[in-house]
């Protein structure tokens, strides 16, 4: 059972750090659509701060809100609920697998969490 309990340290650790980030982010240089060049003064390093209020590439950015909810929040808060189920239930998965499958969970709770609690769109950076 702690096999499978230690990867979610991993999902702790990656909502953790994608919403300090994002915080970070959006206090530093609040807007939208905010290009910062030249972060540590030597061209090492670009930002462009964007908040996302679709999915990938903007993709659904003209659909009404209540089809938004359904589709960018009930449908992958269902997609995650059955992966954790899925990743608890079985005993097929490998050890790297489940390191895996946690960092994706941590993946998509972090942008569930944007997509309820920042009623401007998912932070993008």
């Amino acid at each position: 059972m702690k096999d499978k309990i230690r990867p979610f340290l991993l999902t702790l650790g990656i909502i953790f750090l994608d919403q300090i980030t994002k915080i970070y982010i959006s206090t530093r240089w609040p807007g939208d659509n905010v290009f910062i060049r030249d972060v540590f003064g030597n061209d090492f390093l670009w930002i462009i701060h964007v908040r996302n209020r679709a999915i990938a590439f903007s993709l659904g950015d003209a659909l009404p809100m209540a089809v938004k909810t359904l589709l960018f929040v009930v449908v992958p808060l269902v997609v995650l609920a059955v992966l954790i189920w899925y990743y608890i239930r079985t005993n097929e998965l490998t050890v790297l697998q489940r390191w895996s499958v946690a960092g994706i969970i941590g993946g998509g709770l972090g942008n569930l969490i944007d997509r309820i609690f920042r009623p401007q769109g998912v932070v993008d950076f």
